[in-house]
């Protein structure tokens, strides 16, 4: 199956093989939850309110924001959630969702190259 990257405000419809998963820690701006067409939220995948800060989006902290938030994946807590987002990810479409604007630098990019690189080991 797939992995795809959505951000929550496309407003894209939802097909019936796709599991969506909000991956943000913070619900999004603006929508609501009837809204949002979302399967999952799991907030506690997301980085940490302190390393969130820490970042800010700014491009020139991602490589080291990567790192810590690799870091707060190896945690055993996160580790349950990586297995759930496998299991979904081996039976049907993975989209994971996200506010953020701009997903080459975001978390959740950095997810799913996590998942994509244990599904083909």
């Amino acid at each position: 199956m797939s992995i795809a990257i959505r951000r929550i405000y496309d407003n894209k419809t939802k097909n019936q093989d796709e599991i969506t998963v909000l991956t943000d820690r913070l619900w999004p701006r603006g929508v609501s939850k009837e809204k949002a067409n979302i399967d999952h939220w799991l907030k506690q995948i997301a980085p940490s309110s302190q390393l969130r800060k820490f970042y800010g989006h700014k491009e020139e902290l991602f490589e080291q924001f990567k790192q810590l938030y690799l870091e707060e994946l190896n945690t055993y807590q996160n580790q349950e959630q990586i297995q759930q987002l496998l299991q979904w990810a081996k039976n049907n479409h993975l989209i994971l969702i996200t506010a953020t604007k701009d997903i080459e630098f975001s978390h959740t990019k950095i997810l799913k190259e996590v998942i994509e690189k244990l599904l083909s080991s």
